[in-house]
């Protein structure tokens, strides 16, 4: 197991611990992917992260305002949500979920996804990743490039 602490950015060297977890790597590396983590109804933006030994890493967050979207799903797994930043109420484009941290990896770490519209997949670029720990899910933020294309989607 690997340990995961969440601490607040502070003013000089004040850095409290907010939350601590023992964790799977594959849940520890999915984590550090993201840049916001959602927590009792609290939105933090990710800093910075650190890897402070072989078993202890760290992601320093500050607290930032939330507003939570109407009737979201709570997952039983590993959610994975696709929302587009460009429209101004950042629609709930796809779901999927997965058994384990590690079959989420993949889109965790992709600058471009392809999401299904009719017969075509619509390519969506990263803006930003979140953790939803609320709801069990990752977040996947992202703009349309306006390239379309056939075959397997998201």
């Amino acid at each position: 197991m690997f340990v995961l602490e969440i601490r607040r950015m502070g003013a000089g060297s004040d850095f409290p611990t907010l939350y601590r977890y023992d964790l799977t790597k594959d849940e520890l590396l999915a984590r550090m992917s993201c840049g916001y983590f959602i927590k009792g109804n609290k939105q933090y933006r990710v800093e910075s992260t650190a890897t402070e030994s072989d078993l202890l890493s760290v992601i320093y967050v500050v607290e930032e305002s939330h507003q939570a979207y109407q009737a979201e799903k709570i997952y039983g797994k590993v959610g994975f949500e696709v929302r587009d930043l460009g429209e101004s109420d950042t629609p709930l484009l796809m779901t999927r979920e997965f058994a384990t941290h590690l079959d989420v990896l993949q889109y965790l770490h992709s600058d471009l996804i392809y999401v299904r519209s009719g017969q075509y997949n619509k390519e969506m670029m990263l803006d930003s990743l979140e953790i939803d720990e609320d709801r069990n899910c990752y977040v996947f933020y992202g703009t349309f490039t306006g390239v379309m294309t056939q075959g397997a989607s998201v």
